[in-house]
């Protein structure tokens, strides 16, 4: 039976404006290159070379279980290599009007943490557990950012620790600073509270962490429309010190970083010229570091150049200037290892061979669900921690993780040896950041160790960043047996 013409229509329409909404979302995101049918992976060798010692280290320590034993994955975090890049960070912008805040939310591991502190650096929190997470480390400098802040939250940041510097994202949190100086006579709010502002300089290549398009959830946009409201706000508020952008982070290239601080000061300029006192200006984070290189993407003494050359004022020494890095600190440092569970080959999985591994989405958020996008560098050795002897025979496989659904997935089409099989260990680089901190209870699957080690004389040393789960601290999340009263 024939469909009514009009019927046909509408179907075919509704098929291509489907087609088209998700191509546009698609576009978005990310607008990623396609994955490249590669045969050889000229980069194996050396990334292998960067990892095996250690990992038979850590082998050798039993700190990676056998495949056959219960959690068969662990992270290592390189100390050495975080404590260089702290002091790289420090020595481009080693002036004492800089006050720089390390992303709590990129890696919230306290032995990580504590060595930002030990460098003399401060820490940037996206919320009130995070602020008492970088006091407890004897943070000296904290910015607290958050677009969802109570006032019971500005009391325990500003009144109880008085190193905390707390960004606004709102107006309506104007009231409750208003509060709680009505309250409190003799707070001392001189370089403590500032305002976040939306440069909307546009989205970088990723739009789920790019901070500055025009509809962002974060801060008050800086348009035509609302710059007389916005400097209302800084004229009628003196304790209104600073201003605060932040346009985002992976994807944002160093011009768009440099741009979103040009409006900043532009911005700065034109509320002292209405005579608002202006004492501090917070550039944010955002500089990307690379998945597919083996070194950064940037380094800081580039980022300084690019911004000395476009804002000279902004390295006048009149202002306090705060960054945000995250990312770029901690990525590099931190790789994920898992034994290799099963390889689903022929018959079953005949073209792209599926290696199954003990960790996924659990602890991969974004790798699952935007794998074209968050795409890492991956090496199997064997499994004692050597170079895989298939080495020069590659094939592309995919990898899923361990969670009870479809979409998990670490990585699809990546070369690895043809010969990969059950045992060998699977290395996951640059996973320092945003990784573990994202880490999901779904499944109830117990979150890994953290082993931190350092370059000795004689081999490495180790130490226990965080131990393994148990079983009983994962479902003690879900609350008692028997639930009391209220």
């Amino acid at each position: 039976m024939s469909c009514p013409k009009e019927h046909h229509n509408m179907a075919i329409g509704a098929l291509v404006g489907g087609a088209l909404m998700y191509m546009c979302q698609k576009n978005r995101a990310a607008n990623p290159a396609p994955v490249k049918m590669q045969s050889a992976d000229p980069q194996l060798p050396e990334r292998s070379a960067a990892v095996t010692d250690v990992v038979q280290a850590a082998i050798a320590k039993g700190l990676l279980p056998d495949g056959k034993e219960m959690g068969p994955s662990c992270d290592l975090y390189d100390l050495d290599a975080l404590d260089a890049r702290l002091a790289q960070l420090k020595a481009a912008f080693g002036e004492d009007f800089f006050a720089h805040g390390i992303a709590v939310k990129a890696n919230p591991t306290a032995g990580c943490l504590a060595r930002v502190v030990e460098a003399g650096i401060g820490l940037e929190c996206a919320s009130v557990g995070e602020v008492g997470h970088s006091i407890a480390l004897g943070a000296k400098h904290v910015i607290f950012d958050s677009p969802c802040k109570t006032k019971a939250d500005f009391k325990y940041a500003l009144l109880e620790n008085k190193h905390v510097y707390v960004n606004l994202d709102n107006e309506r949190e104007f009231e409750d600073i208003e509060e709680i100086i009505r309250e409190n006579p003799g707070f001392d709010y001189n370089k403590r509270i500032g305002l976040r502002i939306n440069p909307v300089t546009g989205a970088g290549a990723i739009a789920s962490v790019s901070t500055a398009a025009r509809g962002s959830k974060f801060g008050l946009p800086l348009v035509p429309e609302t710059k007389q409201r916005l400097i209302g706000l800084y004229k009628k508020h003196k304790w209104l010190q600073g201003v605060h952008i932040h346009v985002g982070s992976q994807g944002c290239a160093l011009e768009l970083l440099v741009k979103g601080a040009r409006t900043c000061m532009d911005f700065v300029a034109e509320l002292e010229s209405h005579g608002c006192n202006i004492k501090v200006v917070d550039i944010g984070g955002g500089m990307p570091t690379s998945y597919t290189a083996i070194g950064e993407a940037h380094s800081f003494h580039d980022y300084r150049a690019a911004l000395q050359n476009a804002i000279p004022q902004l390295f006048s020494g009149k202002y306090t200037v705060m960054t945000e890095f995250g990312r770029c600190v901690f990525t590099k440092p931190g790789v994920t290892l898992s034994r290799v569970a099963t390889v689903k080959g022929a018959p079953y999985h005949p073209e792209f061979p599926l290696v199954v591994a003990h960790i996924g989405s659990n602890q991969f958020v974004r790798e699952a669900y935007l794998g074209d996008i968050w795409r890492h560098r991956f090496t199997v050795l064997d499994s004692k921690g050597k170079q895989h002897t298939g080495g020069n025979d590659l094939k592309l496989h995919d990898i899923c993780g361990p969670l009870c659904f479809q979409g998990d997935y670490l990585v699809k089409k990546v070369l690895l040896p043809s010969s990969t099989q059950f045992n060998d260990v699977l290395v996951m680089h640059d996973t320092g950041g945003y990784t573990l901190a994202m880490y999901s209870k779904y499944n109830s699957r117990q979150a890994g160790p953290v082993y931190g080690y350092r370059k000795t004389a004689s081999g490495y040393s180790f130490v226990v960043l965080k131990a393994r789960e148990s079983v009983s601290e994962t479902t003690a999340f879900w609350g008692p047996k028997n639930p009391p009263s209220v």
